[in-house]
């Protein structure tokens, strides 16, 4: 990949939004992974992995996760043009006008078995490291959260000895797994302690190891011969993802027998006509697919992915009731802190021991399939709706505190945050991996396109990034109530620092006060509102650009700024506005390759998704009008805005795409793709994962607002949450914790009680 050539991979063009004309697709761009620029070599021989004494990323890691991304990047240019693979052949005779989709979509349906296969590898390697903390066998119960104990939590975080991991680095798919789960920052710490991965939370990704295994010419990962035979060893896997058996062992909810049940069911003739065509993409049902069946040939119990997320709620129970491991959700507070219970509270009455409170003292939650066949996660949330509604029923999970009736808005949060861990994941984990997985493929292909990589000037730029980061984070910190959004060259920065889960944790919590989430879904709309805060609060504080692009939705972001009372009477202001305008003449207008804003979190609505887009484009037209005055003014050309009819697909298939812009959920992935959609969450009223009745509004949402994982509240929900985290921080409400986003992230629901 050159420098030259990843410049030629820019959309095509359409004559202005609002005509949404159809112009003839570009051609599809052949993929390249030689002669590169010359300056790949010598300015990369001696990179220092030495960390930062201010904690904060350095360079050298940037580099090295820039040649990661381009690593992964051609991983699934490969996986997806392996012609054949896991029996899936590329289409045949399918109308010349939907040509170019269905070979995208042919592509990504190997990817997304190939990435599905990757997490169950990912756990299984996960499992071979030691439950330890400080080299010593350690599982936290929810009776370690009283202070005083043997044990305590709340220095988790900061403590723990870093696993030698050098001769146990995995292949590049399982590599690629634990990259996507440490980008949610919260979800992996608190899966690390409830999970007793403490020395494993406390190691940092190998960047000097990363650096010298992946070629800087042609990104090919090549491991030591001791690494892949340690990963066989323990894992009792093949090396290479598509050498792997090509079923997955699973447990029947029913009655816990083992099955093996296929990643895939590709028809034997595939493709021949269109028919054949749509009802496997669309109704495929092996494991790796949405629709996913299998009878147990013991119980007879159908198995879906639903009844399999049931499953992971009874387990989760289980080993609370037996072993004393408190649920998902729990653990953490509103400032993503480890949290103790007060010294005059006891176990029995801590706030975010609520969800634990329900499980252990009532026996609604002894669910089996046995006696109801057609359990789903939305039947888990009703039973707690009953509970949250009825007094006694409350009375009964308070037995330990004064005030039986009484449920706190610390308690509420717990159950939405627990719920949010079942909405749509199955697996171990706190959020959906290979959803997660999918999301990161976004920001990897735009690293891949703007090609920060090849540039003489690389470490100057990443030089610039950090700084930028480090000013972001000082923004968050500044502004506890508000979103920021990163723009691409800080999002690469912030995604480096969170490989370092100890030093990250370290470094936010000072710097903000609390652990700075990464949000991991926030809706496309809320995103371009939230950016364009950000780039008026950066550029006002430091009279630099905030995002260093001039493309039509940059300048669009920034009009309200240069229009606003205090850009016009306050001569300081005034001052700095005249160097951004100086400082943005100089840049390029290309929509495409410019580091604007960071978008692989956003999602779109299931449904009313085409109105609320519809109104980001009026909203977007008129301030384009507007920008184009100005720069005429200036005595600039107007920044371009008609090229943005097409999209190519990681693969290199242009896919038509209206109303299109740089701040909504990438338009190639397909979510029907997936065992669950990765940018699209169901927004109805009384949907799956919408909120429980009795618990909205002043109250909160139970799995809905998600933010780190699974669907975002209902229409019935308003505000936002004072969430640590989303791409920052949010807004609104008193509500907070995981998520950022959705709702409100984390608050949603009027901020989760307040």
């Amino acid at each position: 990949m050159s420098s030259s050539y990843s410049k030629s991979l820019s959309i095509g063009s359409r004559n202005s939004s609002a005509s949404g004309s159809r112009t003839e697709p570009p051609p599809a761009y052949p993929p390249v992974y030689s002669n590169p620029v010359e300056t790949s070599k010598f300015q990369f021989e001696s990179l220092d992995f030495t960390p930062s004494p201010l904690e904060i990323p350095t360079a050298s890691e940037c580099v090295a996760h820039l040649k990661l991304l381009n690593a992964f990047h051609r991983l699934r240019h490969e996986v997806g043009n392996y012609e054949g693979l896991f029996g899936i052949k590329d289409p045949g005779a399918v109308n010349e006008s939907d040509r170019n989709r269905n070979i995208a979509w042919v592509k990504e349906k190997r990817w997304a078995i190939y990435v599905t296969r990757a997490v169950d590898r990912f756990e299984k390697w996960w499992g071979t490291f030691p439950e330890t903390s400080d080299g010593r066998l350690v599982n936290i119960k929810t009776t370690d959260f009283e202070i005083g104990g043997s044990i305590n939590p709340s220095t988790f975080p900061t403590s723990g000895q870093s696993l030698d991991i050098r001769e146990h680095l995995p292949p590049l798919d399982v590599l690629m797994v634990w990259h996507a789960y440490m980008l949610n920052p919260r979800i992996y710490l608190e899966d690390c302690m409830r999970l007793s991965k403490h020395d494993f939370w406390a190691s940092p990704f190998p960047w000097d190891l990363i650096h010298k295994w992946i070629d800087g010419d042609t990104f090919l990962y090549t491991a030591r011969n001791i690494a892949m035979i340690n990963f066989t060893k323990d894992t009792g896997l093949a090396w290479d993802n598509i050498d792997g058996p090509n079923e997955k062992e699973i447990l029947c909810p029913g009655c816990l027998s083992t099955l093996h049940v296929p990643w895939t069911l590709p028809p034997a003739e595939m493709f021949l006509h269109d028919q054949s065509f749509e009802s496997f993409m669309n109704h495929d049902e092996g494991f790796a697919a949405k629709q996913f069946t299998e009878m147990c040939g013991k119980c007879y119990l159908t198995i879906t992915h639903e009844k399999l997320r049931v499953a992971k709620f009874t387990k989760d129970c289980n080993a609370l009731r037996t072993q004393k491991r408190p649920l998902p959700g729990t653990i953490l507070g509103l400032d993503g802190k480890p949290e103790m219970v007060d010294v005059k509270k006891r176990v029995g009455n801590h706030d975010l021991f609520f969800p634990n409170r329900l499980v252990e003292n009532l026996d609604d939650f002894q669910f089996s399939f046995r006696t109801n066949p057609n359990l789903t996660v939305n039947s888990i949330k009703e039973r707690i709706e009953s509970i949250i509604l009825s007094s006694s029923q409350r009375g009964l999970a308070n037995k330990d505190q004064n005030n039986l009736d009484f449920v706190a808005k610390k308690s509420r949060n717990a159950i939405r945050r627990m719920m949010a861990q079942y909405w749509e994941n199955s697996s171990p984990f706190g959020i959906d991996l290979v959803g997660a997985v999918i999301r990161q493929g976004t920001f990897v292909q735009k690293m891949y396109k703007i090609d920060w990589y090849h540039s003489p000037a690389i470490m100057a730029t990443m030089d610039r990034s950090i700084l930028k980061y480090h000013r972001f984070i000082g923004l968050i910190g500044e502004n506890p109530k508000k979103t920021a959004v990163p723009t691409l060259d800080v999002d690469l920065a912030w995604h480096t620092h969170q490989l370092t889960p100890k030093v990250y944790y370290k470094y936010t919590v000072a710097e903000t006060k609390k652990f700075v989430n990464h949000d991991d879904k926030i809706p496309e709309g809320d995103l371009s509102k939230f950016f364009k805060w950000t780039c008026n609060a950066y550029e006002k504080k430091y009279g630099k650009p905030y995002s260093e692009c001039s493309c039509w939705y940059c300048e669009c972001t920034r009009e309200s700024q240069r229009l606003s009372v205090v850009s016009k009477f306050n001569p300081i202001a005034k001052a700095k506005q005249w160097e951004v305008d100086v400082y943005r003449s100089r840049q390029p207008t290309d929509p495409v390759n410019g580091p604007h804003i960071s978008t692989h979190n956003a999602i779109k609505w299931s449904s009313d998704g085409y109105t609320k887009r519809r109104q980001l484009v009026e909203e977007h037209d008129e301030a384009y009008q507007k920008a184009c005055k100005h720069a005429k003014k200036k005595g600039r050309e107007p920044p371009p805005r008609d090229d943005y009819a097409y999209v190519y697909s990681p693969y290199g298939q242009p896919i038509y795409v209206p109303y299109y812009g740089p701040y909504v959920a990438d338009p190639t992935i397909n979510d029907c793709t997936y065992q669950t959609e990765p940018t699209q969450v169901d927004n109805r009223s009384g949907a799956g994962g919408s909120c429980a009745a009795g618990t909205c509004g002043g109250t909160i949402s139970l799995g809905s607002c998600a933010g780190d994982a699974g669907p975002v509240c209902a229409t019935a929900c308003g505000g936002h949450g004072n969430a640590s985290g989303g791409c920052g921080t949010c807004g609104g409400g008193d509500g907070g914790g995981d998520g950022g986003g959705g709702c409100g992230g984390c608050g949603g629901c009027g901020g989760c009680g307040g």
